[in-house]
């Protein structure tokens, strides 16, 4: 079926007209099958997205909880609160709203994290794939996540794609942090390109806010603990099974 031009405020579009069945994508444009848009920077979070750390954020929710004389959680409990603050998390997770206590909870957790995290993490296999051929394109690359940016600097040092990435915004570069679209803000400056140059992808309904309010175009993947139906909430390009189909998508039709 062919692919003929569209327009969407200003970006080069194409769409492929009919309605044939697309198994590894839902795609919310109506009257096409799939939208590509010559992105000129791809932003990402990180875990359950390029990512897994569960073992490591695992293991310093548990220091956090102790320091305050929390019972431990399990990965179960645990894996959904990824991608929200550590102080939201210690809220999520004990239902205590203290502050202090929040606060105590995030910096235990950050002192377990300088010492296990990097090295109990690791990439999904597609990720460095992934990197490698949008580099290729001369495609941009950042990273906007709740995770500190020197935690992502040492993750990817040790595993290898460090010299694929321009951009690392953690959760220590901005103020306020997903779903608050800051980030990805201070990405669009630091790249000096519009919202219609940008795509985010993510795994969770917060990353989804995040790309929805900052303006930009979103891709979700199902890697993460996030239900399909959470993303509905908010517009996307597509929802895909992995950081792979992504790089399809992405550059089939550049």
């Amino acid at each position: 079926m062919p692919w003929v031009p569209g327009h969407r405020t200003g970006v080069d579009v194409y769409v492929r007209t009919g309605h044939t069945s697309i198994s590894s994508a839902s795609v919310k444009y109506p009257l096409c099958d799939v939208v590509v848009v010559r992105y000129s920077v791809v932003l990402s979070d990180f875990d359950y997205t390029l990512g897994d750390s569960t073992e490591g954020i695992v293991q310093c929710v548990n220091a956090g909880l102790k320091a305050l004389g929390h019972p431990p959680s399990d990965a179960e409990t645990v894996c959904p609160t990824v991608g929200l603050s550590l102080e939201r998390t210690y809220v999520v997770l004990t239902g205590d709203e203290d502050d202090d206590n929040a606060r105590r909870f995030a910096d235990a957790f950050i002192e377990e994290a300088d010492r296990d995290m990097a090295h109990l993490a690791h990439l999904y296999d597609g990720t460095l794939p992934f990197l490698m051929a949008l580099k290729e394109k001369g495609i941009r690359i950042g990273i906007v996540t709740s995770k500190y940016k020197r935690r992502i600097t040492e993750i990817f040092e040790d595993h290898g794609g460090i010299e694929c990435l321009d951009l690392i915004i953690g959760a220590d570069s901005v103020d306020r942090e997903k779903p608050d679209p800051e980030g990805i803000y201070h990405a669009m400056k630091y790249f000096d390109v519009s919202s219609d140059d940008v795509v985010f992808i993510g795994d969770t309904d917060v990353d989804a806010e995040a790309a929805f309010l900052a303006g930009v175009d979103f891709i979700g993947v199902r890697t993460g603990a996030n239900p399909h139906k959470e993303f509905s909430k908010f517009p996307y390009i597509a929802i895909l099974d992995d950081i792979s189909a992504v790089k399809d998508h992405l550059l089939d039709h550049m």
